[in-house]
């Protein structure tokens, strides 16, 4: 006679085959469009990455990229901002005793360069069409506070008003009638 011990077959297989084979396919369901989202993710950033300067859909060197909001932005390329910072014109400015400046309407698309040793320089923000963009450094120790004209509104998603310190870079794109973004190394400068 066998012993009760031996008269059932062991069984090979342990707990977590049992459970993976129960719930596994309730979690591939779920995992399932995370794992499409972040391919197609990847795949975005990998041909942004890779991008020449004339590359995109457009042929311009700007890659969409979708982050859920609509509609999809177009992105340069790291070779097209490459291109676009190597032809980009500098103009230093350097203001005296007042400290202000104007951005100017041909300022738009160039860097200025703003260098003050110590005090706060006040840079107006003038009326401009959509589509305009200025970018501004601070160069000195003195910040630069953004202010806008008659008609023009200044919008920072943290409600700063100027740049963050030396070196601090920042841009001004107006993106529609009156309403300018200030966007970059910023701060409130009081």
């Amino acid at each position: 006679m066998s012993s009760p011990i031996t008269a059932f077959p062991i069984a090979t297989r342990n707990f977590a085959d049992i459970v993976t084979e129960a719930v596994g396919p309730m979690i591939d369901e779920k995992i399932a469009p995370v794992d499409d989202a972040w391919a197609a993710t990847m795949a975005q950033l990998s041909a942004w990455m890779r991008g020449p300067a004339t590359g995109g859909p457009d042929g311009n060197g700007y890659y969409p990229w979708d982050d859920g909001a609509e509609p999809a932005i177009a992105v340069p390329s790291p070779a097209k901002m490459a291109v676009l910072a190597a032809t980009m014109e500098i103009v230093p400015v350097n203001p005296g005793a007042g400290a202000a400046y104007t951005l100017l309407p041909t300022d738009s698309g160039k860097r200025i360069a703003i260098n003050h040793a110590d005090a706060t320089v006040t840079v107006t923000v003038p009326l401009a069409p959509v589509g305009t963009i200025w970018f501004a450094r601070q160069m000195g120790a003195g910040a630069l506070k953004f202010m806008g004209a008659a008609g023009v509104t200044i919008i920072n998603r943290r409600d700063h008003n100027g740049t963050a310190g030396r070196g601090a870079g920042v841009s001004i794109c107006f993106e529609a009638a009156g309403v300018a973004y200030l966007d970059g190394d910023t701060d409130i400068i009081a």
